[in-house]
């Protein structure tokens, strides 16, 4: 049988620069005269309900690796020229249009 009196806990890897920060805003929340001490998971979980649908998009588009944005561009250019082969995308890459499809193309958000 199980206690319900117990909590479960779970470990979660951290970089050393966020453990410090981490450990340096509790040690301001909890520079106080009275109260309970803060503990890292309302910290946490605070600082998580303050993520907004943009800042997820950004992580999103900051993990894409080059391939993985040329890929995309590639499907974006056959939205407009649906019998383009990978070649024919590389050329198109060479031209004076290359550019301004970029320009259009660049602020991609990625599909979840």
């Amino acid at each position: 049988m199980e206690n319900e009196n117990v909590t479960n806990l779970i470990s979660v890897r951290l970089h050393p620069p966020t453990k410090d920060l981490i450990d340096r805003l509790l040690k301001e929340a909890n520079d106080k005269a009275m109260g309970r001490k803060v503990k890292p998971d309302e910290l946490i979980k605070l600082a998580l309900g303050l993520v907004t649908d943009r800042h997820l998009q950004e992580l999103k588009k900051s993990s894409l690796t080059n391939a993985d944005r040329k890929k995309y561009l590639f499907q974006k250019y056959r939205e407009k020229n649906a019998e383009a082969s990978w070649d024919d995308f590389e050329g198109f890459t060479m031209t004076s249009d290359w550019p301004k499809f970029l320009k259009e193309h660049s602020g991609f958000e990625v599909a979840v």
